[in-house]
């Protein structure tokens, strides 16, 4: 199973910024060696379920806390914490750290099925345009689709008669 390293990403992203200032470039190459650490960390955690879920919200914590703290309020310059929105490098470690910690506590029960993890688009909604005075094929089926940043999901398949009559929103 490949778990997404959105946060590694966003990270590298980060470092190839022109935008960033001089003085923040080292602090961002600690922040992706501490980055490498964490998720390698989190990759090896072994044990019963109570025990890999307490050192893994332990490695969450103090990574989150560097990077909200040491990496972004502490920095000298105002950018990152400006652009904090725009980089989304904070609110990333938890979309990295969920598939991660899903995947090492439920592996045994993720492997038996086809389940994925992580981003991904999902039915979020559906209705049917049909009713007794108007008759559409397929009942009128629509679907409404959301991007997900996280989703512990598994591919739907639906009929070829629902496909032909389905409407996306």
């Amino acid at each position: 199973m490949i778990i997404p390293n959105t946060h590694g990403d966003k990270l590298q992203a980060l470092m190839q910024n022109n935008k960033l200032p001089d003085s923040d470039k080292p602090r961002v190459k600690e922040a992706v060696d501490k980055y490498n650490i964490w998720r390698n960390s989190l990759l090896e955690l072994s044990g019963n379920k109570d025990q890999i879920m307490i050192k893994s919200v332990e490695l969450l914590n103090n990574y989150k806390n560097f990077i909200d703290i040491d990496l972004i309020f502490s920095s000298h310059n105002d950018f990152l914490y400006r652009q904090k929105g725009q980089l989304k490098l904070d609110n990333t470690v938890l979309e990295e750290f969920l598939p991660l910690l899903v995947s090492k506590v439920f592996q045994n029960k993720i492997n038996d099925k086809a389940i994925s993890l992580g981003p991904t688009s999902c039915i979020s909604g559906i209705r049917f345009d049909s009713s007794l005075a108007l008759e559409i094929p397929g009942g009128g089926i629509v679907l409404k689709q959301k991007d997900q940043d996280f989703a512990i999901s598994r591919r739907l398949y639906l009929g070829q008669a629902i496909l032909n009559h389905l409407k996306t929103v």
